[in-house]
């Protein structure tokens, strides 16, 4: 039995530099990596064969005794192996506007969700801004108003047959709010046909005869009214149809442009551009004398039906991985359910039919 010299106590060990690539790990990961590969190899083997399967849904158990470096070489090789793997999508939950109550998941590229999330309440706010502006605005109305003179010159196409045969029999036709009234005209002056009786035989069956035969043409021609206002309304819609798309898709394109790296995400604005055009009454208060006037004073039920209506176009981002540049290393020291899972958030102003805030 000998006294051990310094030499003795400290055994030098050289490491190969070619077993790790410095540019992808820094130089704390570094350290620990080599340290478990000269000194716990098969730990390190072990590990490392396990964050390489291909297989998804693994679990590795690590154990052993404390202040042997496990926890700080599992996270330098959790970050080495984690710069290998793709970057993950963002996740984002979206009305699905072909039913009701519907949601859909759409997927975007690292950071990109929350993006998206903030380009649609930028959307959403403009429109809220421009559509009132676009419709209340010279150039709709003077569409508006173009239609409502073709529609009266076809009203009048349709009575004036009814007009020229009470003209010809000199009966007068006088047009109240939902009704005409009808007069004999005798020697300049009107007379309702229950007047007719102060003149004689043939002067009150002539004029009598004459009313009944206007007022015939007159129900005639009422018939075709319904279907020219049914046609006017239809056309009314189709006006605020193509002025909404007009401003609407500008827009959706730059969106699409931006964010329309699959088919499903364009299907999906296709769909909002159809469903805001839907709902262009959240949008455009038809009800008011005027659309754009300042600081109108709105209910708490008006808002509350605005938002709940509005809450169709949210975003709910679920999955947020922007700066992130690799597959995401998340250290949990006390892990349960709620924080593995996730987990739902009650919200006051959530409603059962409000499925993007319940999600």
């Amino acid at each position: 039995m000998q006294k051990l010299t310094a030499e003795n106590l400290y055994r030098f060990t050289s490491i190969s530099s070619d077993e790790f690539d410095p540019k992808k790990i820094n130089i704390k990961d570094r350290d620990v990596i080599e340290f478990m590969q000269r000194f716990h190899p098969r730990a390190y083997q072990s590990l490392n064969f396990g964050l390489h399967l291909k297989r998804n849904q693994n679990h590795i158990f690590i154990m052993g005794e404390p202040g042997v470096g496990r926890i700080g070489m599992t996270k330098a090789l959790l970050k080495q192996a984690a710069k290998q793997k793709p970057e993950p999508q963002d996740v984002v939950l979206v009305s699905d506007f072909s039913e009701a109550n519907k949601t859909q998941y759409l997927y975007f590229k690292s950071g990109q969700g929350r993006d998206f999330k903030v380009a649609m309440e930028t959307l959403i706010t403009n429109l809220k801004t421009q559509l009132p502006i676009v419709f209340d605005g010279h150039a709709y109305q003077l569409r508006s108003q173009q239609l409502e003179e073709a529609m009266t010159e076809k009203q009048q196409a349709v009575l004036k047959p009814a007009f020229d045969l009470a003209e010809q029999l000199s009966i007068e036709i006088m047009q109240a709010e939902n009704s005409f009234i009808l007069s004999a005209i005798i020697e300049d002056k009107r007379y309702k046909m229950s007047e007719l009786v102060q003149f004689d035989k043939e002067t009150e069956e002539k004029y009598k005869d004459a009313l009944e035969q206007v007022e015939d043409a007159l129900n005639k021609a009422l018939t075709h009214v319904p279907f020219l206002q049914h046609e006017f309304l239809d056309l009314g819609k189709k006006l605020n149809t193509d002025v909404a798309n007009e401003n609407i898709q500008p827009h959706i394109e730059k969106l699409k442009t931006e964010f329309a790296s699959n088919q499903q995400i364009s299907e999906y604005f296709d769909e909002l551009q159809k469903s805001l055009v839907s709902k262009l009454h959240l949008f455009w208060d038809q009800s008011g004398e005027e659309v754009t006037t300042p600081n109108s004073q709105v209910s708490m039920d008006e808002l509350l039906s605005e938002q709940q209506g509005l809450s169709v176009f949210e975003v709910n981002l679920l999955v947020d991985q922007k700066g992130l540049e690799h597959a995401p290393v998340i250290y949990e020291p006390n892990a349960s359910m709620p924080k593995l899972v996730g987990y739902a958030i009650n919200s006051a102003s959530a409603s059962a039919t409000d499925t993007l805030t319940l999600a």
